[in-house]
């Protein structure tokens, strides 16, 4: 495993502590945005991005800990990344500032959380508040007030729990605590924090983080690249990714590592340790990948435990598609919205643990984000096809309702059982005019359409049945935004519409679902 307490590259440390410094300079916790990060590093000829991307995480999927909290696919110039206490290993001024502070508070948590509850017959969730932690540490109210509640959104111990964030007003904010945090007990030095993270994270290591999300694309300004993320030590992951995951995770990985050429082989062992169980899958991986024509491989040496790849430019436009498609995330939250009920429906009782769930599915090679699942799991409750544990606040276990089960077994994607559920069909309104009859419009008028849940579905579907469609996938994106934009004259929506429809029909024999949207579609066009 992965050791983050293991000496870093001159300019990994540089990073950190130019975040570092800027963060200990104000009083309020905030983090400097991207932009200020970039344009500091680019003063000392360094690539913030590949830097901040080629820093090594413990962990999988959205369960992943690392000197950050989890990036995405892109970075926003005002995003305000934060370091985690990991980072102190590191960075001196975080050592001898924050992580002194973090345990001495870590204990009183751990004790909050193993407090007997007050009732038998109530649900009682353990909860910690700023209020009751000045009265216990009356010596630290900046720290207390202003860094702990970020601090603890970016740690494994307090992740799993139900927060108010910090009310900028009043000063004011709680976290509810969950079982996780007994991982930490006794824990009174930065060594025994790290070594608690690393075992507290392998209980949920049911997977392995993407190759391609750790490595830059081209070199580092420092000598030698660090390990891909994909190489693994004991290289056994209990559930590795499906097959077609791993596809996706080598190619993107693959045209990073080859800094975008279609001319450079890249030996496979730099992907995955050779012997692994991940060698294999990513064998099968790089075979599949020769069969679509996205990839050659060469054996060298060694036979297949010596592959060698280039991806072709076949492979180049497929990887660009896909990170166009990680970028959409409406298509990534159906996709979490209809892998939430088959994962819930083929356990016992039809019941599922969110957390196991964050750390096995991914999109297009990618981890699934936790907020992703928790939003689709919330969907999921609104729409009465599942209940949630704890009912309010961040769930932790998904049961399907009778209605999600027969959803299930219906043998249609869940957005589209939910679509298909909420059509009015045609109605007609009946107006009386001085005794004669006439009957008007589609649902309520020839042009309404579609009521606004229906219509948000609609979307919802378009944006997941995106990546699958062979058309250009920047346009259809575009026509999509232009047509859900119910600021714009309905005219210009639907002429957008009429495009995607016509986007729709061209792949109806070669994509599922397809029919469903376009019935729907029409609603709206008239």
């Amino acid at each position: 495993m992965t050791d983050l307490t293991a000496p870093l590259h001159d300019a990994q440390v540089t990073l950190l502590r130019t975040m570092a410094h800027e963060y200990l300079l104000r009083a309020d916790g905030s983090w400097p945005t991207w932009r200020w990060v970039v344009h500091t590093l680019d003063g000392m000829d360094l690539d913030a991005e590949q830097l901040i991307r080629s820093l090594p995480r413990i962990g999988a999927g959205g369960t992943s800990y690392g000197f950050t909290r989890g990036l995405g696919p892109y970075i926003a110039d005002g995003e305000q990344i934060s370091l985690t206490i990991a980072a102190a290993a590191h960075v001196g001024e975080l050592d001898s500032v924050i992580v002194p502070r973090f345990l001495r508070v870590l204990p009183y948590l751990v004790a909050v959380q193993r407090a007997p509850l007050t009732s038998s017959q109530q649900v009682q969730q353990p909860r910690a508040t700023s209020e009751d932690l000045l009265r216990a540490f009356p010596e630290m109210p900046d720290f207390v007030t202003n860094w702990l509640p970020g601090i603890l959104e970016g740690e494994p111990a307090t992740w799993w729990g139900n927060s108010s964030g910090r009310d900028a007003a009043q000063g004011t904010w709680f976290r509810d605590l969950s079982r996780e945090i007994r991982h930490y007990r006794g824990v009174s030095t930065l060594a025994e924090y790290m070594t608690a993270v690393a075992g507290h994270l392998a209980g949920h290591d049911r997977s392995i983080t993407s190759p391609g999300a750790a490595v830059p694309a081209v070199a580092l300004p420092y000598g030698s690249s660090p390990p891909a993320a994909g190489d693994t030590d004991s290289g056994s992951p209990s559930v590795l990714p499906p097959p077609q995951d791993t596809a996706v995770m080598l190619l993107t990985w693959l045209v990073g590592r080859a800094g975008g050429s279609s001319t450079q082989y890249v030996a496979l062992a730099e992907f995955a340790q050779p012997g692994t169980v991940l060698h294999a899958r990513a064998v099968e991986a790089a075979n599949l990948l020769s069969t679509r024509g996205q990839a050659e491989v060469l054996p060298t040496l060694g036979g297949g435990r010596g592959l060698a790849l280039r991806v072709t430019p076949q492979g180049l436009l497929e990887a660009e598609r896909i990170a166009q498609a990680r970028r959409n995330a409406g298509a990534r939250h159906d996709h979490a919205f209809n892998e939430l009920v088959v994962g819930a429906y083929a356990r016992e009782c039809s019941e599922l643990d969110l957390q196991e769930f964050v750390a096995t599915t991914y999109y297009l090679g990618e981890p699934q984000a936790v907020d992703t699942v928790i939003d689709a799991a919330r969907d999921l409750r609104d729409h009465g096809l599942a209940q949630l544990d704890p009912p309010e606040g961040r769930p932790t276990r998904l049961t399907l309702t009778a209605q999600g089960r027969i959803c299930a077994r219906s043998g249609t994607k869940a957005s589209d059982y939910v679509t298909s559920q909420n059509s009015p069909g045609i109605q007609f309104i009946q107006n009386n005019y001085a005794g004669s009859t006439g009957a008007q419009g589609q649902y309520v008028t020839q042009n309404a359409g579609l009521r606004p849940d229906q219509f948000a579905e609609m979307v919802g579907q378009l944006r997941e049945l995106g990546p699958a469609l062979d058309v250009d996938q920047g346009e259809f994106v575009h026509e999509v935004e232009v047509l859900a934009d119910e600021s714009l004259e309905l005219s210009e929506r639907r002429r957008a519409g009429d495009r995607v429809r016509g986007w729709l029909e061209a792949n109806q024999g070669a994509v599922g679902g397809v029919q469903t949207v376009l019935s729907v579609l029409g609603l709206f066009l008239g």
